[in-house]
């Protein structure tokens, strides 16, 4: 009996330490946020950002876009979008530190939707902000919703370099499926002009207890030959395997097409090809994307490139 009850306590004992080891584990896993705005400590310095703390968008780091994309000869934004962007106040504002993009439904406009979308280049060409390399980041909430698709995103600043999409490259930082708020996704656009264009990237299915709606630091760490992904600090992505073609297979540089400089981007997308499944008759609006700021960082030692 002696025997036994050692036994039973023994077995107590380690199913007692194994269920607190799981719960330190669970409580080591949850993140607390840290606004670290200096990130030197991590061999970087900070060369530009917006941490939208006044009453409007500063169009000294930002420009509207507008339309349905014909205007930009991409009706529809080449994926069958089913938006129009402003740059009304009740579709994009600044208030209380945030930048917030609106999705609005409409009665008797061009299209049934209208949101904002902005960008680090002016629509006549000029170059607001961009960078080669380097840590880009942004503090986002994202809302829930049938055919919401907003997105942080990078696209080169001269197609010329190495030809037009998907040769040309695209980086998308973040995006995410209103449909399916516990996850999102990002991914590279590279090879050859479209449509021999591929692409490479990752789902990221957040924990119990946060998802989209939450704020989230969505971040890549870009330097030659590699980029990575984080969530939250979090690498959940690496890509080391890309290139970029002519049309008649030739490859173009080492680390084409991701070694010229890109500028950033921030939109909220309704409808297109990204959700096929979604139905936007489920989703009520308005519904509004909020970032807290974006920040780009080089490492102190720089990245061996002129």
């Amino acid at each position: 009996m002696k025997r036994g009850l050692k036994s039973f306590i023994a077995a107590a004992l380690v199913l007692c330490c194994m269920t607190g080891f799981i719960a330190c584990s669970s409580n080591a896993r949850k993140k607390t946020y840290v606004d670290k705005l200096d990130r030197s400590d991590e061999g970087f310095v900070l060369v530009w950002n917006d941490e939208f703390d006044g009453d409007a968008l500063d169009t000294t780091k930002w420009d509207y876009m507008y339309g349905n994309g014909g205007e930009y000869g991409k009706p529809g934004w080449g994926n069958y979008e089913m938006q129009y962007y402003m740059n009304r106040q009740e579709n994009i504002r600044v208030e209380d530190g945030k930048l917030i993009i609106t999705a609005m439904k409409e009665k008797g406009s061009v299209t049934p939707y209208t949101s904002a979308r902005i960008r680090t280049f002016t629509n006549t060409g000029e170059v607001l902000f961009a960078t080669t390399y380097g840590r880009i980041e942004a503090r986002i909430k994202l809302p829930a919703g049938e055919g919401l698709w907003p997105a942080f995103w990078m696209l080169p600043v001269d197609e010329s370099t190495y030809g037009s999409w998907a040769a040309s490259g695209e980086i998308d930082i973040m995006e995410a499926k209103g449909r399916l708020p516990g996850q999102f996704s990002c991914a590279a656009h590279y090879g050859q002009e479209w449509p021999k264009n591929v692409y490479s990237g990752q789902e990221y299915v957040f924990e119990d207890g946060t998802d989209i709606t939450d704020y989230h630091l969505y971040s890549i760490e870009w330097e030659p030959g590699e980029i990575r992904w984080y969530v939250d600090n979090e690498c959940y992505y690496t890509l080391n395997d890309f290139y970029s073609e002519k049309a008649d297979g030739t490859r173009q540089g080492d680390n084409a097409p991701f070694d010229v400089p890109f500028y950033l981007m921030l939109n909220m997308a309704i409808g297109g090809t990204f959700d096929a499944q979604a139905n936007l008759n489920n989703t009520e609006f308005p519904q509004e994307m909020e970032v807290d700021f974006v920040r780009v960082y080089h490492r102190e030692e720089g990245y061996g490139t002129e």
